[in-house]
């Protein structure tokens, strides 16, 4: 868990927001996803699709505050991915 949270702090090597991660995943530029579990439950199960059909690993933090301190922003953040 220390590894994601290390690299989550690199701006090099994360992406942050919904959007951004969809495009992402669709492309096949992310090999992780995180994924608070408070998040909006029609967000969750978008980026939980996503992350299947493209066999990537899908990590889970228990909130969307917890997971934007872990990427070093200001606003609550629901969900990133790692490159």
């Amino acid at each position: 868990m220390k590894d994601f949270i290390t690299k989550l702090a690199n701006k090099d090597l994360r992406i942050v927001g919904i959007k951004q991660v969809l495009k992402c995943l669709d492309k096949g530029e992310i090999r992780c996803v995180i994924l608070a579990e408070d998040a909006d439950s029609y967000f969750k199960e978008c980026v939980l699709e996503e992350a299947e059909s493209h066999k990537v690993e899908v990590i889970t933090v228990p909130t969307r505050l917890e997971l934007s301190k872990y990427c070093k922003v200001d606003v609550p953040t629901a969900v990133a991915g790692l490159k």
